[in-house]
């Protein structure tokens, strides 16, 4: 009986939107929403990136020396960017160098 409930859904939608409870452009609003694992990820990037030009600036102006790999590893890890950052494993045989890959990820080494 489970298969009737995205039936019984797009009949509540339409008769809410037919009768002026819901606008249209609410629904498609609602459809633009961002999963709450994109909005994290989006959060910690822009975090890094503003991280990134604060030290850019204060290095430029020499109020601080440039961070060695360690504390670049460390803002990594507290910003949650570190899981981003990995290095595909590629496949090296005569297939994989003569074609792409579905995602890309190993193509143009």
């Amino acid at each position: 009986m489970s298969h009737w409930k995205p039936v019984t859904t797009i009949f509540r939608v339409k008769k809410s939107v037919s009768e002026g409870a819901i606008r249209p452009s609410d629904l498609l609003a609602q459809f633009k929403q961002i999963e709450a694992g994109t909005r994290t990820h989006v959060r910690a990037a822009e975090l890094l990136e503003n991280t990134v030009e604060l030290i850019r600036e204060m290095v430029y102006t020499n109020t601080m020396t440039q961070p060695n790999p360690d504390d670049v590893e460390d803002l990594l890890q507290m910003t949650g960017c570190s899981s981003e950052l990995h290095t595909p494993s590629c496949q090296t045989d005569c297939m994989s160098e003569r074609y792409r890959s579905i995602t890309g990820e190993c193509n143009n080494r």
